[in-house]
């Protein structure tokens, strides 16, 4: 089953990765840089003049290197909260790439053919074909690569959200929000006020699996604001629970917190490298905020861990064949349909 990246090609903020070929395409976009340094530093050539290299390369070959420079600067800064500068500059990043590398090829160019017409530089014709090539080759590379393009349409998101960890002014707001849902609990069953005031400022094992199961009987309640509470009070007990951040993405999906439910989902399959729903989750988040590259991803991993997952595959098969992929697509729907009557068999 084709899918366009695979789940490693995203880092933790879920935006892709710059893979291998796109930084080897920029560190060669700033080539000019490391000849001039080489030719005119004796300790980075290890002794020699560098005559070759400074008959090569020009000074001003080191300006046209620039524009990548900048590009090095800004994968750096590629960073939750980075100035909007930042953002703008990787976002228009393949444009600035290319004109790059289409000015570099000119300018060397230039300069080959004066070496050529040089009667000192004939024996260098062939060795100075081939740089050109490269240089085209490495041009073409970046127009075509569709990793680069994708890559390059990725910034994460201005802030970073923490739907746990809750910290100062949160930290308030959530005891706040948390003493009014234990009151409602309280009003409404007298026999356990007693037992559930005790366990407010408790860390114990109990403490957590009590707020857990009450956030559990809210979702059936369909209550979510307070099942959210409650899931968080018991994250800040057990802040390691990833079936505790499951639950609470899918809390948050259904008060229509995309990007808390995203973050929550993200931390789950963190803790929980190895669980099939935990993937299975955060590919419905990935799905529902319009990140449907990695939600494909996200499900194909999921049924990695679970091939028998007949929801992934119905899921999983409805995207692909929404993204143009019908082969695909109809063999993950097809592989759901058996499974669903298999399911459906077993239950009778």
């Amino acid at each position: 089953m084709k899918i366009q990246f695979p789940p490693d090609a995203y880092d933790e903020q879920l935006k892709l990765k710059p893979s291998t070929g796109m930084l080897l395409v920029l560190l060669y976009a700033i080539r000019h840089v490391f000849l001039i340094f080489l030719a005119y530093f004796p300790l980075m050539r290890g002794g020699g003049d560098g005559t070759f290299i400074k008959e090569f390369i020009s000074l001003q070959a080191m300006v046209a290197d620039i524009p990548a420079i900048l590009l090095l600067v800004t994968l750096v800064m590629r960073q939750p909260g980075a100035h909007q500068l930042w953002r703008s500059i990787w976002q228009h990043g393949r444009l600035i790439l290319i004109v790059t590398l289409a000015i570099q090829l000119i300018m060397d160019s230039l300069q080959s053919g004066m070496q050529i017409i040089d009667r000192s530089s004939q024996g260098m014709v062939l060795p100075i074909l081939l740089y050109l090539l490269l240089d085209l080759y490495v041009m073409v590379y970046a127009i075509r690569s569709n990793r680069i393009r994708m890559t390059f349409l990725d910034f994460p998101d201005e802030k970073s959200q923490r739907p746990t960890g809750l910290l100062g002014k949160e930290r308030e707001e959530h005891e706040r929000k948390f003493d009014d849902v234990l009151g409602k609990i309280i009003a409404s069953d007298p026999d356990r006020a007693e037992k559930l005031t005790q366990l407010i400022n408790e860390t114990s094992n109990e403490a957590a699996e009590t707020w857990n199961e009450l956030a559990h009987q809210a979702v059936q309640e369909k209550r979510y604001m307070d099942a959210e509470t409650l899931m968080q009070k018991t994250l800040l007990i057990d802040p390691d629970n990833g079936a505790c951040y499951t639950n609470l993405a899918t809390i948050q999906r259904h008060m229509g917190e995309l990007h808390k439910s995203l973050q929550s989902a993200k931390k789950a399959v963190k803790l929980l490298p190895n669980n099939a729903d935990a993937y299975f989750n955060l590919a419905l988040s990935l799905a529902e905020t319009g990140r449907t590259a990695a939600a494909i991803s996200s499900y194909q991993s999921a049924l990695k861990l679970n091939p028998q997952h007949h929801y992934a595959w119905k899921i999983l098969g409805i995207l692909l064949l929404n993204t143009g992929q019908e082969e695909a697509a109809q063999e993950a729907l097809e592989k759901a349909r058996i499974l669903a009557q298999k399911h459906q068999q077993q239950r009778v």
